[in-house]
């Protein structure tokens, strides 16, 4: 798939791939556009997946964190993700994907801003 904006920076971890699994848990912290939440709950629906929004990380389940205020998410996220210098950028994020921790699998979008969290 296209995406857009282009990423100014991709770093591969591993080659290979990572699924959700079972029930995914959505937790969503700062203030975000409707058009973010419509836009997931538009591709989550898609792709059948089944999905429950939530305050905080659930260790027993999928969990896709968005954020676009990384002050906020000391437990949600990696020092080395807020700390990223595309944090610093207007329409900003940093996006991870990995079942290393998590065998069900953890998306993180962290976002400079509104539009960051969006485009993550």
């Amino acid at each position: 798939p296209i995406v857009y904006p282009i990423p100014q920076k991709t770093k591969y971890l591993s080659k290979e791939g990572m699924s959700l699994t079972g029930e995914v848990n959505v937790v969503v912290h700062g203030d975000q556009e409707k058009s973010t939440i419509t836009k997931l709950d538009e591709i989550l629906k898609k792709n059948d997946i089944e999905y429950a929004v939530s305050d905080n990380i659930d260790e027993n389940k999928a969990n896709i964190v968005i954020t676009s205020d990384k002050n906020h998410c000391d437990e949600c996220v990696d020092d080395d993700l807020v700390n990223d210098k595309a944090l610093k950028n207007k329409e900003g994020y940093v996006l991870k994907t990995s079942d290393d921790d998590n065998k069900n699998g953890d998306i993180t979008i962290i976002g400079a801003d509104k539009d960051g969290a969006y485009y993550g």
